[in-house]
């Protein structure tokens, strides 16, 4: 091992402490872990963390941390999410290790670790922690057993957080009617509530004991469920009882079938009749993006609640679409441009924490499929949508701004320059390329950002300019390079 013999850091050291331990009390693991390619050269953080665990599983099951370490995504390095996923193991295994065991067959488990598994295992891992009775019940499930899809892993994950903010809750919610299968909108009705939890705990509270949610929640009432959360519980108080009331809420729905998404169910929820020509919007902007992404969206169900309240605002939630303001907006001519722009959010959202200034890839693409819609829809000409930025020259001085600067709120805000330059940057190279050039790249350029162990060394966050370099110039021809680069 080249580190040793190079001096030792922090992580190395609590490596070779671990590594005495196990092959002072188990051998046969020490014979495996010593043997990991990924061992010779150095170590990273996540690497000794996940060496800290595979040796506490080891005293608990030494068969089952040999099982662990036959796994393929052990043998080429440990990630974040791995080396999480090692954690939640070790601490089910303590509890109930022959619900450990079924896990460790499982074959999402497996064939690596996504990042919803690991979100996944921590939820199990929460509930084991909160009540065991809760978790077996939902391992029970047959949806559970029959091995989890992306959604049902996320649920699991939802219903996990739940249960360490509140425990009663999290056992009346195991037993309710629309956990007894998961479709999209189901999970989506968890992440709201969990948003709740972790928001309010006394109107959590509140919320659980209202009779609609006391009552079992039904795979109908999902639908306002979902829309309880995010920013409309902090934006709108009082809106969870407005929209659980049996009277005074307008639904509209429309199921559609689209090229890669399938079967969608678009939903329009207002406190009063929205504009009808909202849902012709947004089914308008939800096939133009689409179509122009080439990619399934994350969800099949889409919905845009419309609240009353006397701020004008847009959010995509992730779980619905939220706009506030007095009725007359809705019918500016503006309105149909910002349903397509917080559509696309489904697609381009990314984990923006700690990287304020580096939103601009984000904001620039949806603001791109706010303008494509628009054109296909009225003929509007491709111009930007947003006015000049005025506080930075370019994307360069936008991403080594100090996150910490202190803005002055109506004269500097830097929020309008990463959509201002975002969007000038991908219309312009939009169309620079032309479409037929452009599209792959901007939707490889998503799926690239959607892996959850992309490997390509572009770091931190998901949508970053070395991944839209990649996209856009490997395997291009010297033209479309030098386009790029200008």
């Amino acid at each position: 091992m080249s580190w040793i013999a190079d001096g030792i850091d922090d992580s190395e050291r609590k490596v070779a402490e671990e590594l005495v331990r196990s092959a002072r009390w188990y051998s046969e693991v020490f014979n495996i872990l010593i043997e990991m390619p990924w061992l010779t050269e150095g170590v990273t953080e996540d690497e000794s963390w996940a060496v800290v665990h595979l040796r506490i599983i080891s005293r608990e099951d030494p068969a089952f941390a040999e099982t662990l370490l036959g796994f393929p995504w052990l043998a080429d390095g440990v990630t974040n999410d791995e080396r999480d996923a090692l954690y939640g193991l070790r601490e089910i295994l303590r509890k109930d290790p022959a619900k450990a065991k079924t896990l460790l067959e499982s074959p999402w488990l497996a064939d690596g670790v996504t990042r919803n598994e690991e979100r996944a295992l921590r939820g199990l891992r929460r509930l084991y922690a909160q009540d065991r009775n809760i978790s077996s019940i939902l391992t029970t499930k047959p949806w559970f057993k029959d091995g989890l899809s992306n959604e049902e892993l996320m649920l699991v994950g939802y219903f996990g957080s739940i249960a360490n903010r509140n425990a009663d809750a999290a056992a009346a919610l195991i037993a309710m009617p629309f956990l007894d299968s998961v479709e999209d909108r189901d999970m989506l009705a968890l992440m709201s509530l969990n948003n709740i939890a972790w928001r309010d705990a006394s109107g959590f509270r509140d919320l659980m004991s209202h009779p609609r949610i006391k009552d079992g929640i039904t795979d109908e009432e999902t639908k306002i469920v979902a829309v309880l959360g995010n920013r409309t519980y902090s934006r709108a108080p009082g809106s969870a009882e407005v929209l659980l009331s049996e009277t005074g809420v307008y639904i509209q729905e429309r199921l559609i079938e689209l090229p890669h998404t399938g079967e969608t169910l678009l939903a329009v929820i207002g406190v009063q009749d929205p504009d009808t020509r909202s849902m012709d919007y947004f089914e308008h902007a939800v096939r133009s993006i689409e179509r122009f992404m080439g990619e399934p969206f994350p969800i099949n169900y889409l919905a845009m609640l419309y609240y009353h309240n006397s701020s004008n605002n847009a959010n995509n939630n992730f779980t619905h679409l939220f706009f506030m303001g007095e009725d007359e907006s809705l019918s500016r001519d503006s309105h149909p441009g910002v349903i397509a722009h917080e559509a696309a959010h489904w697609y381009w959202s990314g984990d923006d924490e700690g990287y304020q200034y580096r939103k601009w890839i984000t904001a620039g693409s949806a603001d791109l499929l706010r303008i494509i819609p628009e054109h296909e829809r009225t003929g509007r000409p491709l111009d930007p949508v947003k006015p000049p930025c005025s506080f930075f020259d370019n994307i360069s001085e936008l991403e080594r701004a100090n996150p910490d600067r202190t803005f002055i709120r109506g004269v500097d805000q830097p929020l309008d320059c990463y959509y201002s330059l975002g969007n000038r940057f991908f219309l312009d190279l939009y169309l620079t390329l032309g479409d037929e050039t452009f599209r792959p790249a901007f939707r490889a350029l998503y799926l690239k950002a959607q892996e959850d162990d992309p490997g390509d060394g572009c770091g931190r966050p998901p949508f970053n300019i070395c991944r839209l370099e990649a996209a856009f110039k490997d395997g291009a021809s010297a033209e479309v390079v030098r386009k790029v680069d200008e």
